[in-house]
């Protein structure tokens, strides 16, 4: 993933995702040492939400898009309920 793909090309398309709350992307300090250049995050919240935002014509585009500069084969999907640990905001 391309930090200049995954936040311009792909934002613009994520945002129309019905119920994302929350984009992120972190890229690689140093990509060609890594497995995975980066990753990109979207958050719902619930899994209704999540459900409804994955069946949209906006995500089959965000998901389409990657193929545009990422290998495929290297692409990961991980549905998750992410437990926080430390937050000192």
């Amino acid at each position: 993933m391309s930090a200049t793909g995954a936040k311009t090309a792909i934002a613009p398309i994520a945002a129309e995702i019905p119920g994302l709350v929350n984009y992120t992307v972190s890229i690689a300090d140093v990509p060609a040492e890594s497995r995975y250049d980066g990753i990109a995050q979207l958050y719902f919240d619930s899994a209704d939400a999540l459900e409804a935002g994955f069946d949209s014509e906006a995500m089959d585009e965000t998901a389409a898009d990657p193929a545009n500069f990422a290998n495929g084969e290297d692409v990961l999907r991980f549905v998750v309920e992410e437990g926080v640990v430390v937050d000192e905001t």
